[in-house]
């Protein structure tokens, strides 16, 4: 699937599920802020928030997450640890 999609930039959000909410938050506030510098640059750049599937399964199905995730137009690429593969492709 990578040969397919031409992913130019990748921002991970690398998360310890017992660090909490607030961690993750803050991660989505850098990566708004990241793609805000980045379009300034480089403006035909999509940005992507690589998350772990047990984060994503935890915390991105939550309702308010999935809104923010929406309404800032957040493309998401979960990941399986173990396997080390993509999962799922979120635009």
């Amino acid at each position: 699937m990578l040969d397919r999609v031409s992913l130019r930039s990748l921002f991970e959000l690398r998360i310890l599920l017992p660090l909490g909410r607030g961690v993750c938050q803050t991660a989505l506030g850098q990566f708004i802020s990241h793609r805000a510098a980045l379009q300034q640059q480089e403006a035909d750049r999509i940005l992507y928030l690589a998350i772990p599937n047990d984060v994503y399964d935890t915390f991105f199905t939550m309702r308010f997450i999935q809104s923010l995730v929406q309404q800032n137009q957040i493309y998401l690429i979960v990941y399986d640890i173990e396997q080390e593969a993509i999962a799922q492709w979120l635009m």
